[in-house]
Formats: structure tokens, sequence, C-alpha cells
């Protein structure tokens, strides 16, 4: 039997995804403070740094301090999740960072951001979210 972690939601994770996840950082963007803490708390808890930004703005001054292993974007931003991806990509301290759309509207831009390494749909799954982020970040 595969042994699983238990956090405080009561959501089995897998332990390969906690050993991979753990020690990276992660920058969320999110103009929903709510959603921010959400994930944030979810990868905290599995032992990732966070680092929270309101806006493509915001992530882009973080960014210059702090150079993430990842970045998750809702793309329902005032000032453009969307556009936002290529401002991202183009960002010299940002350039090759795996951006993960999490956004209610996920689904309907996967063909149209293929710059995005991967798309979850809000509400997120905490099982889906780690298992996404261990396929892309370094052992």
């Amino acid at each position: 039997m595969t042994e699983v972690f238990t956090p405080a939601d009561g959501q089995e994770v897998r332990p390969h995804a906690l050993i991979h996840v753990a020690g990276h950082t992660a920058l969320v963007i999110d103009d929903q403070e709510e959603a921010r803490e959400l994930l944030g708390h979810a990868l905290r808890e599995v032992g990732m740094q966070v680092v929270e930004a309101r806006s493509i703005v915001d992530a882009l001054e973080r960014a210059s301090t702090v150079r993430p292993d990842v970045i998750t974007l809702d793309l329902l931003m005032p000032e453009g999740g969307i556009e936002g991806i290529d401002r991202l990509i183009g960002d010299p301290s940002l350039g090759g960072i795996p951006i993960v759309v999490v956004s209610v509207v996920a689904d309907e831009y996967r063909t149209r951001l293929p710059q995005a390494a991967a798309f979850l749909t809000k509400p997120v799954d905490r099982f889906e979210l780690l298992e996404t982020l261990a396929q892309l970040l370094p052992a």
C-alpha cells in the first residue's frame, strides 16, 4: 500500500509529490486575496516557500528579488492575466520558469496559451495541484 500524507483538509497526497515540491518557491499571482491565501496555504503546508502577488506588475516587482521555481497565474484579473503570460515569459528574471494557469477559465485557454506549462481549473484539487507541480519541478 502506498503511503500518503493527509494535510489539515484531509485530502491525501502521495509522498513523491511532496518530495518534489518541498523546498521550492512558488510565485502565486491572483487578484483575489482569498484565492492567494488558499493556494499559498496549500503550498506552504507541504514545505514550499510562497511569494504572493496581486497583479502582473506586483509579480514582476517581487520577481526582481525572489526567483521562483514555478508561477501560478489566474487569468481573470483586472490587469489582464491573459496578456500577463507574455510579460512574465519576456521578463529576464522569469524566463524559463514554468507557469501554471490556475483559473475558472483554464480549460477554455488550453489551446490558446501554449506558453503555459499546465492548466488547473478553480477550485483547485490539492492532489492535482501537487502532482502537477511535482512533474514541473526538478527533483
